[in-house]
C-alpha cells in the first residue's frame, strides 16, 4: 500500500496510479498540503521527488494508525482504460524517453531485450511486425507487450508501477474506495472529489506537463495494429482483472481481434 498517500488536514486517502494523471495530483497534493504554492512552482521531474519526501503514505503509519485511517478517512483513486496506460507508458518511458525517463529506459531496455529471446514467450518471427516509423532504438511496441504480456513476468520491480496492473497498486477488492474517478474524464471528476473535500473552486486539477496522448482511437489503432492476435489476447490476460473490475470495454478495434472469453484468466490467478 506504498501508493496510498495520506492527508490528515483532509481526512483522506489517496491511491496514485502512474499513468493517470499521478504528477498532476501530486502537483495538487503538495499544493494543498502547503508545500508549494501553486502547481506550477515545481518541475515535471522534480515533483515525484518532492512528493516523496513531502507526502506521507500509508505504509509509514503503525497499524493502529493506518486503520484508523482506513475506517475513518474519505478514500479515492483514478484509473485509466489499461489498453490506453500502457502505451501510454511505452511512448513515455522507451518512445518519446528523456530527463530522468532515460535512466529507466537503460535499465529496461537489455531486460526486456534479453527477455523475449526465451521460448516462454518470444513470438514467432514471421507473425511479428518490423514497423520502423513505431519504434524505441532496441525495444518497439510489440517487445514492450511481448515483456508485458509474459505469464512470467511478475512485474514487481519498482519502476514497473508504470505498467503493473492496477487492482495490484490499490487493492480495490481489500479497500473500501468512496470515489473511484476516471482519467477519461479527469477534469470533471477530479472537481467532484476536490468540491467533496472541501477543496476552494479556484484550485483546479492542472493540466499536464508531459502528455502522451494514448488514449485517441487513432493512436491506439495505430500501435496496437501492429501486434498479432497471441500478443492481443496474451496483453489481455494480464490487463482483463482491470478491465473487469473498473468496467472497461476493450477499445473496438482490439476486440475485434481478442477472445476475451478464453482469455479471460488473469496471470496471478493462473500462478
Amino acid at each position: 500500500m506504498d501508493h496510498i498517500f495520506v492527508l490528515d488536514e483532509l481526512k483522506t486517502l489517496f491511491c496514485y496510479v502512474p499513468k493517470v494523471g499521478c504528477t498532476g495530483w501530486k502537483r495538487l497534493l503538495l499544493l494543498l498540503s502547503g508545500a508549494i504554492n501553486s502547481t506550477d512552482a515545481i518541475s515535471h521531474e522534480n515533483v515525484h521527488v518532492l512528493a516523496e519526501k513531502q507526502l506521507l503514505t500509508l505504509p509509514k503509519l503503525d497499524v493502529e494508525g493506518a486503520t484508523k485511517r482506513l475506517r475513518n478517512y474519505t478514500t479515492f483513486l483514478f484509473v485509466r482504460e489499461p489498453f490506453a496506460r500502457i502505451l501510454s507508458a511505452y511512448r513515455d518511458k522507451f518512445q518519446f524517453a528523456s530527463g530522468k525517463n532515460l535512466i529507466i529506459k537503460k535499465y529496461f531496455t537489455p531486460l526486456i531485450s534479453g527477455s523475449i529471446k526465451k521460448k516462454s514467450f518470444k513470438q514467432n518471427q514471421n507473425t511479428r511486425s518490423n514497423s520502423s516509423d513505431i519504434n524505441s532504438d532496441t525495444v518497439t511496441f510489440s517487445d514492450f507487450v511481448d515483456y508485458v504480456g509474459s505469464f512470467w513476468n511478475t512485474l514487481d520491480l519498482p519502476a514497473e508501477e508504470h505498467w503493473k496492473e492496477m487492482f495490484r497498486l490499490c487493492a480495490p477488492c481489500d479497500i473500501r474506495y468512496d470515489f473511484i474517478g476516471h482519467f477519461e474524464t479527469l477534469q470533471e471528476d477530479s472537481r467532484v472529489i476536490l468540491n467533496r473535500l472541501g477543496v476552494l473552486e479556484d484550485i483546479r486539477f492542472p493540466n499536464s506537463s508531459n502528455p502522451t496522448n494514448s488514449s485517441s482511437s487513432s493512436v491506439l489503432d495505430q500501435y496496437y495494429g501492429q501486434l498479432s492476435t497471441e500478443q492481443l489476447e496474451s496483453l489481455y490476460r494480464r490487463l482483463s482483472t482491470d478491465i473487469e473490475l473498473f468496467d472497461y470495454p476493450i477499445p473496438p478495434s482490439i476486440k475485434t481481434r481478442v477472445n476475451a472469453s478464453s482469455a479471460s484468466n488473469n496471470y496471478l490467478g493462473e500462478k
